[in-house]
């Protein structure tokens, strides 16, 4: 089965929850912040990181504090906030296991398609990330926050002349599919087993990231 008639002009990946397993680690760091807060506004906060996990820190940050806890979130706040969230997650995104099969569909897809990367996490912390990780060789571009994945995506099919009704996006959350939705972009779910799916039922989903390649790449390219 092929998702398209043809292999797609490129492939736009998420980062947490696609590529590497750390969406628990992201949550976990978010109650650990929190921790001294009221637990059931934790478990809202929890809650919120799952449903919008495409959607920068910084954005969640200023709507925990404003929305859940009546704060003002001053620039100062916020940057605080942040700094003690990377320091929370960074080692473990860095040595967390990959989303099973994302090495080998990285791997055989860059050779026919040209790969991007696009994340809510802070642009200069994505690169060393993926850099550790020895995955940078694998993206023709790499997108992290402050840019939103509407601008992200907006930007990549302009730079390159890529034609959206050709170019899939894979992601983990509404918030890559709403983007992808509005601009026309194929889309595919990634939806562990046993998790419960936020998405339309007419999405095409997977697990993991084992049978994308063959989905994505017509069999005359997959031979190649």
């Amino acid at each position: 089965m092929s998702l398209l008639s043809s292999s797609p002009d490129a492939v736009i990946f998420d980062f947490d929850g696609v590529i590497v397993q750390s969406v628990e680690i992201k949550a976990e760091a978010f109650a650990t912040i929190y921790r001294n807060e009221n637990p059931e506004l934790v478990r809202a906060i929890i809650e919120y990181q799952h449903a919008h996990g495409g959607v920068s820190r910084r954005e969640k940050f200023k709507h925990f504090e404003r929305e859940f806890f009546g704060r003002d979130p001053t620039p100062e706040a916020i940057e605080a906030l942040s700094r003690k969230f990377t320091s929370i997650v960074y080692d473990a995104v860095v040595g967390c296991p990959f989303v099973d099969g994302a090495p080998e569909a990285l791997e055989t897809l860059h050779a026919h398609i040209p790969l991007y990367l696009v994340s809510g996490t802070p642009h200069d912390e994505l690169i060393p990330i993926v850099e550790a990780r020895r995955l940078a060789r694998f993206f023709k571009g790499i997108y992290g926050a402050p840019a939103t994945k509407p601008q992200a995506f907006r930007n990549i099919l302009d730079a390159n002349g890529f034609d959206a009704g050709r170019t899939v996006a894979i992601g983990d959350s509404p918030t890559e599919y709403e983007a992808a939705f509005h601009l026309g972009m194929p889309f595919v779910a990634i939806v562990p087993r046993g998790g419960a799916s936020r998405f339309p039922s007419d999405v095409a989903a997977l697990p993991d990231l084992v049978g994308l390649a063959g989905l994505l790449l017509s069999r005359d390219t997959s031979r190649r």
